[in-house]
């Protein structure tokens, strides 16, 4: 006859805190008092984690959101996971140390555990699997975002004026120009201003080179170009500064950044802003291990 059983470590500051083996499929941890793995309310919600064995295999899947579970700074709902794999949950670490077994029970009833080299190898490596998660949590693994969302495509090309007769074209431009200089005039405080500024310059170009005004046309165009040089400038030194930030386990700063960032893509669908929302959970945890200690 054979039972299955999952143990796992939980650990804080690199020391063991909870060391808990469960005989059969599945595995609660949390703050409940019907869960396996207990811990305060203050570290766990009522239902965190729920291991279950799946066809050999571990299925972690997160209960509750708050506090947020990461692997490896990413956020983490659920998947397969091995003795090498390290939750983060707050300031906590949890590992599977063994799985399944089987354990076989002998005819007197006895219970003889088959041993798993995944226990060992979590027990050598705990100490630097807590570091490897904090090493690049600090910096290494958020250091390859996606490229810029001011890289422009040349299959773009500048936007169409919406008006095709000429006279229409002309006035359309006028309006464009000075709702343009209105935005650049607010872009300083809101860089999403900025950005539409940069769009209705462009669009005003196409407008004024639709009425025939080729000068204008042009101008329109540098002044896009100018404002857009000038946003992409203000883009990469926070880029550059919540790098360092991040680097320097500032995370204060960090978030800061990320806000700031984050307003230059506000409505706009890209895989920058992802990375950031990505970052922003990962640093909320972060933030939150931080002053609970």
């Amino acid at each position: 006859m054979a039972e299955h059983s999952i143990r796992v470590l939980i650990s804080r500051d690199q020391q063991v805190v909870s060391d808990v083996e469960v005989h059969g499929t599945t595995l609660l941890i949390g703050s409940g008092g019907h869960c396996d793995v207990r811990l305060g309310p203050d570290l766990l919600a009522i239902e965190q984690v729920r291991l279950t064995i799946e066809e050999g295999q571990v299925w972690a899947e997160t209960l509750a959101r708050t506090p947020a579970v990461t692997l490896l700074g990413r956020p983490f709902l659920s998947g397969f996971v091995t003795p090498t794999d390290a939750l983060s949950i707050g300031p906590l670490f949890v590992q599977m140390a063994s799985s399944q077994g089987p354990v076989l029970v002998s005819k007197s009833g006895h219970k003889r555990f088959i041993a798993l080299a995944g226990l060992l190898a979590v027990l050598a490596t705990l100490a630097v699997s807590a570091a490897l998660a904090r090493t690049q949590a600090g910096g290494g693994f958020w250091r390859a975002p996606p490229q810029s969302p001011f890289a422009e495509s040349a299959e773009k090309g500048p936007p169409p004026c919406p008006e095709r007769a000429a006279a229409s074209a002309t006035v359309a431009a006028g309006d464009l120009w000075r709702e343009a200089i209105d935005h650049r005039e607010r872009s300083p405080f809101s860089p999403q201003n900025g950005l539409e500024a940069v769009r209705l310059f462009d669009t005003a170009a196409s407008c004024f080179a639709a009425g025939g005004d080729k000068d204008s046309s042009d101008e329109a165009r540098t002044q896009g170009s100018m404002l857009r040089a000038q946003l992409e400038k203000s883009f990469h030194v926070h880029r550059v500064r919540l790098e360092h930030s991040i680097t320097q386990q500032d995370y204060r700063l960090a978030k800061g950044e990320v806000s700031i960032l984050k307003s230059f893509l506000a409505g706009r669908e890209h895989p920058y802003a992802v990375w950031l929302d990505n970052l922003e959970r990962w640093l909320e945890v972060t933030q939150g291990t931080r002053q609970s200690r």
